[in-house]
């Protein structure tokens, strides 16, 4: 029941950014190489935080800077709260370090 829950969460929280190219990121993208909640959200968690990691490592130091890509990231999750925020929030920094 919390999966059901949580996955319809998480949905209406991507739509409710109003970013296409990033709902599409996270579910046609993001979703193939972290599966939301597979195993767990700690192993979905550390997934995403791998991914974001691995984009830190070989993203081209230029504008924005990777700094600038969280605080964006922090700003647009805040209203969100608990572990959907922090999920989110991972997604969009993945999402932003692959463009």
């Amino acid at each position: 029941m919390y999966l059901k829950v949580a996955t319809d969460g998480r949905k209406d929280a991507i739509a409710s950014l109003d970013d296409p190219a990033f709902s599409s990121y996270v579910f046609d993208v993001l979703d193939k190489r972290c599966p939301f909640y597979e195993n767990g959200g700690a192993n979905y968690r550390d997934c995403l935080w791998n991914v974001v990691t691995e984009k830190e490592a070989s993203y081209k130091k230029s504008s924005p800077t990777s700094k600038e890509i969280e605080d964006r990231c922090q700003s647009i999750a805040s209203n969100l709260g608990g572990l959907l925020s922090g999920e989110i929030i991972l997604s969009c920094r993945a999402y932003k370090l692959s463009q």
